[in-house]
């Protein structure tokens, strides 16, 4: 089980190709299952790794976009601080994450708001602080029985601590 004080993290490179959604699923599957991430959590995660990356290889400016630039790649990032799980997903592209209702006949377009709803609404974005793109970034909440009860030596619970998504994603922003 992971401890309330449970501090993690995992980096995976990605190409500009929609192959790289199944690489990071495949990827997030195995080092949540070496977490001991538990299975209700791991099923969320999973799902949200692969909408936020399909998002950032799909809507990524490619080398037609960008004249003399080679196409840009993505970095799929998991961590565990403080009884949650991020999933940060880094790009060049400065375009923001519109959550929208999709129409009727749209065939896509449901990712995000299936992202906010596994997520009860704890995603977001933030533009690299250092160099070009964003990073986007959801939160999980892991079950008190994954995370601890308490943390040992006094620390605060992991309802207790901070929580800011801005102070956990910060870290890899510059990446």
């Amino acid at each position: 089980m992971i401890s309330a004080t449970a501090v993690l993290h995992s980096r995976l490179d990605l190409g500009h190709e929609l192959v790289g959604v199944s690489d990071a699923r495949r990827y997030a599957r195995d080092v949540l299952g070496e977490w001991g991430m538990p299975d209700e959590v791991l099923d969320d995660a999973l799902s949200i790794v692969t909408e936020l990356v399909a998002n950032a290889i799909r809507h990524a400016e490619t080398g037609e976009s960008r004249p003399c630039h080679p196409p840009l790649s993505s970095v799929l990032e998991l961590r565990v601080v403080v009884g949650h799980l991020y999933v940060v997903v880094h790009d060049a592209s400065r375009r923001a994450p519109i959550l929208r209702p999709p129409s009727e006949e749209a065939e896509n377009g449901r990712g995000l708001l299936l992202v906010s709803a596994l997520t009860e609404g704890a995603w977001g974005f933030a533009y690299a602080t250092h160099g070009a793109g964003k990073l986007v970034w959801a939160r999980l909440s892991l079950p008190r029985a994954a995370a601890g009860e308490a943390a040992p030596g006094g620390a605060p619970a992991a309802d207790q601590a901070d929580q800011s998504p801005r102070s956990v994603v910060a870290v890899g922003a510059g990446t």
